[in-house]
């Protein structure tokens, strides 16, 4: 399988050949359900806005040891900050189970059938028992310092045109807490509705072949979520997290990919970054590189440095570290990818490990940062700099430059292995370090969650989840044509257009084209067509049924609602059916139809531009016929003089 890589950043042109370099590729689907949270009552759908009053409750977490008695790599990393973190908690979205004041309910069951179906649908072994575990993550997305977690099946599989995807796992988790404020260094704040929104995550084995057949899996896993009807839609839903590896390189785990878009470009960067540091790592064996640990004060150099970063940190009473790269000249500068480079990912360990907003190395443009060639000189001298060895600065407050440099030599020490195993954050179509990469040793039980035994016959009663294929068809069996039914399978109103069709007289390709192109038309208008609520959108579609409005007169009446939405100015109990008649938005009876018709003596265009909304185009038109049939209506000569029904029988007969 090959791939040419062409990134935003740039473009290399030069075919990847994924098999040839032992690529691996594993994806993680996260995806929030629609019920409520998953150990309460509580309900939050984070895309819609809800105000409320918060109450602020703050932590501080550290790291636990495991079920195997070691603590996490990463917990370890996490908790080393000392952060203080506050979150808000809402009455209306959250309570105290999210605050960890209270023990967790049981398990939310429809969330829990919703997971079995997909793990059904994935051809999955399910476990004979659910056991909640507790997964140590003290980042501060979670107040307690853990996410519960709970395996539901095991070794499934997924269909592909590049042959079938093993699917490890299938497991029912809460979501995290949502960021609000955050700063490195010091404090952040996170916001409760969030947080115990159940989440379904599948994981699949390392079978991925290439970045295209990655984006196949996400795809079709999305679909198969999204046909349950059970999912929460919209941005930030759903979530990818990719596992990438090449030979003599190690996995790395990348968060947070949300565009099925960017997708291809995120894996084949990563690709390029890791063949770029095996590079790195055989030319520092080439000069037997080293790292000389030994952190040095160099601050009396800058005292009276032209550079005002330099200068006013010592000033202000901070301290001006270095250390020396030992064969690391003009490697710092190194390109990984288009804009990112070694020393990038030098300075990235430094900001998370240390909260400090950057480094300065030697292989850097140094004028830029106000710093001259005898200031460049005494370091060499300080430091005793040799030719081919690097250095890097950190100007900060003793202590956090102290352990942004410690950092600096853990991670320029790892060059020297090669890809350090790490998860890195998404940040479209390239990635950043957020922590080393986590283990087994986070995970322990939940000992305030009960086990739940999963029966064979609980198991034969969970249904499968309908394929997009099937539902192309389905829908094109209730009278939508290819494309049409094409769209709505994948269109998230796709469960209100169904419940359209049971609930109201509508016809398919009406209620299809209003929920694809009338609201899409609204939109652009600049309406929140998303607020309009569902129950008005069905209303809406039965008044049609029914005859009250014209199908012209959708448009208008959930323009109408949305205005109202918007400003508030109908009372949420108001019927459609009242707000139709009381703004003359109702389709012409007969009797109406032929007064407009004898008014505008049977002009269909100007009919129709002063009442499109109120007319059936072939019922005005039958009404038209039948009044001209009865001598209603004049008709005009070639000289558009008006003809009564008697002048135009003589006309006709002469």
């Amino acid at each position: 399988m090959t791939s040419t890589t062409n990134s935003a950043h740039g473009s290399t042109n030069s075919p990847i050949n994924y098999s040839a370099i032992g690529f691996k590729c594993g994806l993680e689907i996260h995806q929030r359900v629609d019920t409520e949270k998953l150990f309460c009552n509580c309900y939050a759908d984070p895309n819609k806005q809800v105000t409320e009053k918060f109450t602020i409750v703050t932590r501080q977490l550290r790291a636990a040891a495991g079920e195997s008695g070691l603590t996490d790599i990463a917990a370890e990393f996490e908790a080393g900050g000392k952060k203080v973190f506050e979150y808000q908690c809402g009455k209306k979205t959250s309570c105290l189970v999210e605050a960890d004041d209270e023990p967790p309910h049981k398990i939310n069951q429809k969330a829990l059938d919703v997971a079995l179906q997909v793990a059904k649908t994935l051809k999955a072994i399910p476990v004979a028992e659910i056991h909640t575990m507790r997964k140590t993550i003290v980042d501060g997305s979670t107040v307690s310092g853990f996410q519960r977690t709970s395996l539901v099946a095991l070794n499934g599989e997924l269909n592909t045109s590049n042959g079938n995807v093993g699917i490890e796992t299938v497991i029912l988790e809460e979501e995290s807490s949502g960021i609000v404020e955050k700063d490195l260094s010091q404090r952040s704040v996170y916001r409760l509705d969030r947080l115990g929104i159940p989440l379904i995550e599948i994981a699949t084995d390392a079978t991925i072949k290439s970045p295209e057949h990655a984006r196949e899996v996400a795809l079709q896993l999305g679909s198969i979520l999204r046909n349950t009807g059970k999912v929460q839609r919209g941005l930030g839903t759903i979530r990818q997290d990719l596992n990438v590896s090449i030979r003599d390189g190690t996995r790395v785990e990348i968060k947070g990919a949300q565009n099925l878009d960017t997708i291809n470009q995120l894996i084949e960067n990563e690709v390029v970054r890791q063949q770029k540091l095996i590079e790195l790592k055989n030319e520092l064996e080439h000069r037997n590189a080293r790292v000389a640990e030994k952190i040095v004060d160099v601050s009396k150099a800058f005292e009276k440095s032209n550079s005002t970063l330099l200068r006013t940190t010592v000033v202000g009473g901070g301290k001006i570290l270095a250390v020396k790269l030992i064969g690391y000249a003009n490697l710092l500068g190194k390109e990984l990818l288009p804009k990112l480079r070694f020393g990038t990912e030098l300075s990235d360990y430094a900001k998370v490990s240390a909260g400090v907003k950057g480094i300065i190395h030697s292989d850097e443009n140094l004028a830029l940062y106000g710093i001259t060639q005898q200031e460049d000189r005494e370091l060499e001298r300080i430091l005793n700099l040799q030719k081919g060895d690097a250095y890097v600065l950190c100007a900060e407050r003793e202590d956090k430059a102290r352990k942004a440099l410690t950092a600096v030599i853990a991670r320029a020490a790892q060059a020297l292995q090669g890809i350090p195993p790490e998860t890195r954050r998404a940040d479209g179509i390239i990635s950043h370090f957020m922590r080393p990469l986590a283990g087994a040793a986070r995970m322990y039980p939940e000992t305030d969650a009960l086990p739940i035994m999963l029966t064979q016959q609980l198991w034969n009663e969970v249904q499968t989840v309908e394929t997009q294929t099937q539902k192309v068809e389905r829908y094109q069996s209730m009278g939508l044509n290819a494309d049409l039914a094409q769209r709505m399978a994948g269109h998230q109103k796709f469960g209100l257009f169904e419940k359209s069709l049971k609930e109201t007289q509508c016809d398919a390709i009406t209620a299809a084209v209003t929920l694809l192109e009338t609201l899409t038309a609204l939109r652009r208008e600049g309406f929140a067509v998303d607020e309009i609520p569902d129950e008005k959108i069905i209303s809406t579609l039965r008044e049609y049924g029914k005859g009250s409005i014209a199908k012209a007169g959708i448009l208008e009446v959930l323009r109408y609602i949305a205005k109202s939405e918007k400003e508030g100015n109908v009372s949420t109990e108001t019927s459609v059916n009242k707000l139709i008649y009381d703004n003359k938005l109702h389709k012409f009876e007969e009797d109406e139809l032929r007064r407009v018709a004898v008014e505008f003596n049977g002009n269909i265009s100007e009919i129709m531009k002063k009442f499109k909304a109120n007319v059936n185009p072939a019922e005005l038109t039958a009404a038209i016929a039948k009044l001209k049939q009865n001598g209603k209506l004049k008709e005009k000569d070639e000289n558009h003089a008006e003809l009564t029904q008697d002048e135009k029988q003589e006309k006709e007969e002469k």
